[in-house]
């Protein structure tokens, strides 16, 4: 799931009646710390729900601190069995008890560092950043030939529908219009514009 602004919002303004696990894993393999063989991003998670499973809280009963200690425990076990595709970069994770919470976003933009918070709502700030360094951009590719335009959201680049122009004098001129078509594929476009540049150039 790509965390969006309004899913920041969202959970905000979550009220759950019970505290929430907030996590952020920095994961990103370009830290040298993460290359090691017990990584970083791994032995900050294991202290910060070490302090999470260690508080004192006297307003708590037995039954609550053995709900927050089971759920650190299952939060590492499950961080560690996902996927590298599906930590990728970073984590965002927001978990209850109860299950009245349970959000987790894979980032492909890391969050600046790994920490684990026990609160009484998500604790959203470090997402914030995450999405706010993460705006959407447009990204434009130019060859010889043709335009390409990107979309660029969080570390994702994806090609949308009817982005790729072929350069022509005065002119783009939409891929979309022959690209795929039965009977007029692209080779036959730059055939005959070759040789419309070429006729151009040669002297009579």
């Amino acid at each position: 799931m790509i965390a969006s602004m309004e899913l920041v919002r969202e959970l905000a303004t979550v009220q759950p009646g019970v505290p929430v696990l907030s996590l952020y894993v920095r994961i990103d393999p370009r830290d040298p710390a993460n290359t090691a063989e017990t990584p970083k991003w791994l032995v900050e998670l294991r202290n910060g729900l070490r302090e999470v499973t260690g508080a004192a809280n006297l307003e708590e009963s037995r039954s609550q601190r053995l709900a927050r200690r089971d759920l650190c425990a299952r939060a590492e076990r499950e961080v560690l069995e996902l996927h590298p595709r599906e930590r990728a970069r970073g984590l965002a994770w927001f978990i209850a008890p109860d299950g009245a919470v349970n959000r987790r976003f894979t980032l492909q933009l890391p969050p600046r560092v790994t920490l684990v918070r026990w609160d009484d709502r998500p604790f959203v700030s470090p997402l914030i950043d995450v999405v706010d360094r993460g705006r959407p951009t447009g990204l434009l590719l130019v060859s010889a030939e043709a335009i390409r335009l990107l979309h660029w959201e969080q570390g994702r680049v994806e090609q949308p529908e009817q982005s790729l122009y072929e350069l022509e004098p005065g002119e783009w001129r939409d891929y979309d219009a022959y690209v795929g078509h039965p009977g007029r594929p692209p080779a036959g476009m730059h055939v005959a514009s070759a040789g419309r540049r070429v006729a151009a150039t040669v002297p009579h």
